[in-house]
């Protein structure tokens, strides 16, 4: 008798899609968000207003490691925090007061839920930088040559900047956080 030859079934090797965060390789400090890019587009924002927690998450993927956390208390100010640094990179997350934030109203930028900083151009070969291009470390001649970029670059209305000749571009310029800018003008105050 003849046997019937076996009929195969295609097998389907399930695939995983690699996440999109995996692949970042430049952070944006924009005034109201951190922009994640690979290849120049963005993949993610982070509002300085989110969950630090859903930011904290999305950039520990990005470095493929947890931060270094370093507790801070706070002073007149700003609030206590948590500075979360990654290598070049740190997210501040600050614990303003909740109930005070709501019934004052200062549910928006003046309390960010977080803000970041810049101290060097790159954290482990993640490009750190303005929308407009300006990285820590900048020539300060370079920034105050364009006073619209200047004032883009760090966010703020009304506020000179007059740093020592030949100094170069402070973390905190580009850290999209007030404080730290007007706390030294020149450097975080962290």
């Amino acid at each position: 008798t003849p046997t019937p030859t076996p009929i195969s079934t295609p097998t389907t090797i399930p695939t995983t899609e690699a996440d999109p965060l995996a692949a970042v390789d430049g952070l944006v400090a924009r005034p109201d968000l951190l922009e994640l890019r690979a290849d120049g587009e963005v993949v993610r924002q982070l509002d300085y207003m989110s969950s630090p927690a859903e930011a904290i998450a999305a950039l520990t993927t990005v470095f493929g490691v947890p931060p270094v956390d370093e507790a801070y208390d706070g002073g007149n100010h700003r609030p206590d925090g948590i500075y979360h640094s990654w290598s070049e990179f740190v997210l501040d997350e600050r614990f303003y007061d909740e109930a005070r934030r709501t019934d004052e109203g200062y549910d928006y930028l003046v309390w960010p839920r977080f803000a970041v900083y810049f101290d060097g151009p790159a954290a482990d070969g993640v490009v750190l930088s303005t929308v407009q291009g300006r990285q820590a470390g900048d020539p300060w001649a370079d920034v105050a040559a364009d006073p619209v970029d200047l004032f883009a670059t760090c966010g703020v209305v009304g506020v000179t900047l007059c740093p020592p000749s030949g100094a170069t571009l402070p973390q905190a310029a580009i850290a999209a956080d007030l404080d730290a800018l007007l706390a030294t003008g020149i450097t975080p105050d962290r």
